[in-house]
């Protein structure tokens, strides 16, 4: 992935934040016949003797999952973007796009048993912490969980290497900066506003 230097990250703790923030990633890997695929699926983030590692599980139905076991994968996050209109420069420029996007490199391998249980349940409390009525993974019918886990197959990835490209007009002067801040925070959409957000944190 391209990156300009001015679009670096901070330090790996906000890219690991904004991974288990925005764990909805794109998993790509190329199949036997040379074909390039992806599944979207939440993952999250471990460390094991040191290293940082990603588990994630997909369905027995689907194929990709021979193409991610001993192979390289790609896993791309990504949250809110937005176009960034020239109007909302100082000075006459070309209208250009924010975004957050992080790319995660590694080799898979397989996940099973009580750590394939481990994972699943690390999942569902990561998000179940925001519902009103939050539930555990013993909470559901020892039945209908052997049935479920009969049909998913687990993986992690341990990271050989991260892209992450924070384009968040870092290249333009204060005024201008504040201005594209004000702007994306009067259209109030979600993807504004997380741009704003972001912004913000970079240059208050």
């Amino acid at each position: 992935m391209y990156i300009s230097p001015t679009n670096l990250p901070d330090e790996w703790s906000d890219i690991e934040g904004f991974i288990k923030k925005y764990n909805f990633a794109t998993v790509i890997t190329t199949l036997p016949n040379g074909e390039i695929t992806a599944t979207h699926l939440p993952v999250n983030v471990i460390h094991e003797d040191g290293k940082s590692i990603l588990q994630g599980h997909v369905s027995k139905a689907n194929n990709q999952y021979a193409s991610i076991i001993d192979h390289d994968v790609l896993l791309i996050f990504m949250a809110g973007h937005h176009y960034i209109s020239p109007s909302w420069y100082t000075h006459r420029n070309a209208p250009t796009w924010n975004y957050v996007s992080i790319h995660v490199h590694g080799k898979g391998k397989k996940l099973d048993g009580e750590k394939l249980i481990k994972h699943l349940d690390d999942l569902m409390n990561q998000h179940e912490q925001f519902v009103e009525n939050p539930q555990r993974m013993e909470d559901i019918p020892e039945n209908v969980l052997k049935v479920d886990l009969r049909g998913v197959l687990g993986f992690e990835i341990e990271i050989t290497k991260i892209e992450a490209s924070y384009k968040l007009s870092q290249n333009r002067d204060d005024v201008s900066y504040q201005n594209i801040i004000k702007n994306l925070e009067t259209i109030n959409s979600d993807n504004s506003n997380f741009i704003a957000n972001e912004m913000k944190i970079r240059r208050p």
